[in-house]
């Protein structure tokens, strides 16, 4: 095991998983090697170091001369707040392209082990939403602080898809709606309970797209988009109808 200088990695932990299961753990000695037994005819291995970012790789078994490269890990820290007050919440849920972490007792927090990319780090909260203003490019090994990610009110969307002209709601399981919050990839979806209705929470604020089907029913062509402020919006109605139907009979070429 050894960074992207060519230098050593010392006391790395390398664990050896087959067939999905962790067969061996051993640690990098001062040259960076490494030396495990394992039964099996195809391993992954995966080496983690303090200051790197984690690599793995798959070989055959059995196998010399592995070598993993460990990149400098960069970092990334900030503050979860609330909107208006700028009051630090603890406890929060932050999500950064596949890391997660939870916010300190004062709202702070610190992502490690990333990989150079941009990130732009959201966070979740009992009844709150958040995401920062700005991402944030972080090369190899560098260091993102002052990140603020301010956390509003989330909303409940309430509805009912309904079979065009009549009260019919859509059975119980067989519909769902999905909004996509537009210039985001922000997602909320639900399934309809009794008589078609359908209870969507924790809705951020935005302009959302919406998408939705029910078994047996045709959905519209498009659906007005919906606008979710900081309140919950209630008896909003999603028309579907009954379609049509095509019968016919397949044949081979000779009949």
């Amino acid at each position: 095991v050894r960074d992207t200088l060519g230098t050593a990695v010392t006391n790395g932990l390398v664990h050896v998983r087959v067939d999905g299961e962790r067969s061996a753990t051993t640690r990098t000695d001062l040259a960076g090697g490494f030396r495990v037994w394992v039964t099996g005819s195809v391993a992954t291995v995966e080496a983690t170091a303090e200051g790197y970012v984690d690599a793995s790789l798959t070989t055959a078994v059995p196998a010399t001369g592995v070598e993993l490269v460990l990149l400098p890990e960069a970092t990334l820290a900030g503050i979860v707040v609330e909107a208006g007050s700028r009051t630090p919440i603890a406890d929060a849920k932050i999500f950064l392209d596949g890391t997660r972490l939870t916010s300190n007792d004062d709202g702070t927090f610190r992502a490690r082990k990333l990989r150079p990319g941009r990130y732009k780090p959201t966070a979740s909260s009992i009844g709150g939403y958040g995401e920062a203003k700005e991402s944030v490019l972080l090369r190899v090994g560098s260091h993102g602080d002052g990140v603020v990610i301010e956390v509003h009110p989330v909303a409940v969307v309430a509805g009912r898809i309904v079979l065009e002209g009549t009260d019919q709601g859509c059975p119980e399981g067989d519909g769902n709606v999905m909004l996509e919050r537009r210039g985001s990839r922000e997602l909320a979806f639900g399934k309809t309970i009794l008589e078609g209705d359908v209870l969507i929470e924790g809705v951020v604020p935005g302009v959302y797209a919406v998408r939705l089907d029910c078994a047996g029913y045709l959905a519209k062509a498009s659906y007005p988009d919906l606008v979710v402020g900081g309140t919950d919006l209630e008896d909003v109605v999603w028309p579907v109808t009954s379609g049509g139907k095509l019968a016919g009979r397949v044949r081979t070429r000779s009949g």
